[in-house]
């Protein structure tokens, strides 16, 4: 298992494609098994139970980033599992990167989480607008080409800012300021959509 990833100047098929089922992967299941419910089944009985249409979303939406950190340790816990089995160096030092080993925990938990829950984010933005669960897929697949090679150059989308490989360039603080701005936009974007809502 590797979570190099893939960044503008720095592309491989297989990184990218391992990068897309594991991440983009875990997004769409979340999508498919609960977004598209909660959204659909989202009816005056939930509006009066929690009283306003954010308790609502937060109600789910912190149970959603627990999921997401159980993810990322999961993550961990099993690419050194794996890495046992078939007698990798499972020793503490990094061969591929300069980075010490705290920067490379940290990106790949901190970064991980934010860039999972802004992804989360983005396809409830587009469900919740468009009420269709395609446009969720949609919005993947229009994710999954902004990595490919030249398009985020200077690295400031905020798709793909996990991928180990972005250490090799930036600080890890730096893509933790990156994945906090574009959370803080789409979580304002989302009460905007949910205080219109309340008012038709």
């Amino acid at each position: 298992m590797s979570f190099i990833g893939v960044s503008a100047d720095r592309f491989a098929y297989i990184p990218f494609f391992f990068y897309s089922v594991v991440f983009f992967g875990l997004v769409y299941l979340i999508q498919l098994l609960f977004l598209s419910n909660e959204i659909e089944q989202l009816g005056y009985y939930k509006i009066i139970r929690f009283k306003s249409l954010r308790k609502w979303f937060w109600s789910w939406m912190t149970k959603l980033m627990a999921i997401s950190g159980y993810f990322l340790f999961i993550l961990i816990i099993l690419s050194l599992a794996l890495a046992v089995c078939f007698g990798a160096n499972v020793g503490f030092s990094l061969t591929l990167l300069p980075n010490p080993l705290h920067e490379v925990i940290y990106h790949f938990l901190v970064n991980g989480f934010l860039q999972v829950i802004f992804y989360i984010s983005l396809v409830f933005i587009f469900s919740w607008i468009n009420k269709e669960s395609i446009y969720g897929v949609v919005l993947t697949s229009i994710l999954m080409l902004l990595m490919l090679p030249g398009i985020n150059s200077k690295g400031i989308i905020p798709v793909g800012l996990n991928s180990i490989i972005y250490l090799e360039d930036d600080s890890p603080y730096y893509l933790t300021l990156i994945l906090v701005a574009a959370n803080v936009i789409s979580y304002s974007i989302i009460d905007y959509l949910l205080k219109q809502s309340v008012k038709i």
